[in-house]
């Protein structure tokens, strides 16, 4: 939250207890990170998303995963790179509109 009250920045971030018993991993996921405009270009992304990887890793999740839009315009790729992230896989989705 901004000094005003406004909401600024915020970092979702999730562990699936049922998931990684049925892998025998410890996983947690960012699961949505974002900064609203007119707070962008100030840190907040990166802090809000060093403070969600903390969290997980307090909860004694081993690895933090997340999925990204390469072709976002935010930058978003190259902050998730700059603390450590590496490319998994990549994901391609395909859409067709249907006409009624």
């Amino acid at each position: 939250m901004a000094p005003d009250g406004t909401f600024a920045a915020f970092c979702l971030s999730f562990i699936y207890p049922r998931d990684n018993a049925r892998t025998g991993r410890n996983e947690g996921w960012i699961a949505d990170l974002g900064t609203r405009r007119g707070f962008r270009k100030l840190g907040l992304g990166r802090a809000m998303l060093l403070t969600g990887l903390d969290r997980l890793k307090a909860k004694g999740v081993d690895t933090a995963l997340l999925g990204v839009d390469s072709e976002n315009p935010s930058g978003a790729l190259r902050l998730y790179q700059s603390v450590g992230f590496r490319q998994l896989f990549a994901n391609i989705v395909y859409c067709k509109e249907l006409s009624v």
